[in-house]
């Protein structure tokens, strides 16, 4: 896994500046985690990572549901949404690798 660097560090500043978080976010055109984005992406990596296959959170999460599925839109289901914000999160991460790239040359 590569390095991650804390935000301040990416825009060069240090806590002594006393720069915002917000502003650093602004200046680098990288948006904030939501509490409740983060805490589900915390939650499948502990159910994927380490739980057990005999646990029901872990089969739930494995589940393939059968049978047929309605001709009205399906629901969103709670796997894309996790698919989504990992999406998310690895584009913020390259935009993020590109500015320290930058910064490093």
């Amino acid at each position: 896994m590569p390095p991650s660097y804390p935000i301040s560090g990416v825009h060069g500043v240090t806590l002594l500046d006393k720069v915002r978080s917000c502003e650093i976010r602004k200046a680098l055109n990288v948006e904030p985690l939501l509490r409740i984005e983060r805490s589900q992406l915390r939650w499948f990596g502990h159910v994927s990572r380490r739980m057990l296959h005999e646990r029901l959170a872990r089969q739930v999460l494995l589940a393939k549901p059968t049978g047929k599925r309605p001709k009205v839109r399906p629901r969103t289901r709670w796997s894309d949404d996790i698919c989504d914000l990992a999406w998310s999160r690895l584009q913020n991460y390259m935009r993020l690798l590109l500015v320290v790239r930058y910064l490093e040359s």
